[in-house]
């Protein structure tokens, strides 16, 4: 595994910050999270640097290079679901994880790298969330083991 120096990713995490998460993919070992309706604000910034650099992309995915683990059980993402006290986390496969995030109409929030190379993507849903009533307005936190992760801006 490599170690991960989290101020390389800094900005370009930043610069998802409430952004949409429109699509979401897993194909040979790389999980796709693509927010598509991206859109920054001069004012956002005290700055200018970054707003200059990224006002014209409309899109960024973000694809996360999976690490595999000779132990099944480790591979599974995990995703935790926290809607005011209460707190449910869940290994699940990855083509149940793509489906659930496809509905899921999130907002990103955060990310960090812990020093397993242990990522975790927090994210809030949407009022429009076409998910069940009980998993709208809640925050999300997916766990997953990373070799490496770009950012391919568009």
């Amino acid at each position: 595994m490599r170690h991960f120096d989290y101020n390389e990713f800094r900005v370009q995490f930043s610069m998802l910050h409430d952004q949409l998460l429109t699509d979401a993919a897993y194909e040979n070992d790389i999980l796709r999270l693509t927010f598509g309706e991206f859109r920054i604000f001069r004012e956002d910034y005290s700055d200018e640097t970054y707003y200059e650099r990224y006002k014209d992309y409309r899109e960024c995915t973000l694809e996360i290079h999976l690490h595999t683990f000779p132990v099944e059980d480790l591979n599974e993402p995990t995703l935790c679901i926290l809607k005011g006290e209460r707190f449910k986390c869940m290994k699940m496969d990855y083509d149940i994880l793509v489906d659930f995030l496809r509905s899921l109409r999130a907002r990103f929030t955060f990310a960090a790298v812990s020093n397993n190379d242990e990522l975790e993507l927090q994210m809030l849903s949407s009022h429009d969330s076409v998910m069940k009533r009980k998993y709208r307005d809640c925050e999300y936190r997916l766990s997953v083991f990373a070799n490496a992760f770009d950012f391919i801006w568009r």
